[in-house]
């Protein structure tokens, strides 16, 4: 994803982006994965990704849902597979 600058600050450039107002250098985007590339990752289909999503299975602390985007947070999925 690529951000526009809008101005500038003495703390340093201020980006918008989709999902709010991030001051370069003092935030960073959780990197986030789709259901598809999760599904690769586990070695399943889309279809069983959504169905463990909607059982529990995978927890809601690895998901983060933007508009209708369904998208996992990558650390969160990884510390979860890790404690499979």
């Amino acid at each position: 994803m690529s951000f526009c600058p809008s101005t500038t600050s003495n703390s340093g450039a201020v980006y918008f982006n989709p999902f709010g107002v991030i001051k370069y250098g003092e935030a960073k985007m959780e990197e986030l994965m789709t259901v598809e590339e999760l599904a690769e990752y586990l070695r399943t289909t889309p279809g069983t990704v959504y169905t463990w999503k909607s059982m529990g299975i995978i927890p809601p602390k690895c998901v983060k849902k933007i508009g209708r985007k369904l998208l996992f947070i990558v650390r969160e999925i990884e510390e979860w597979v890790n404690n499979l």
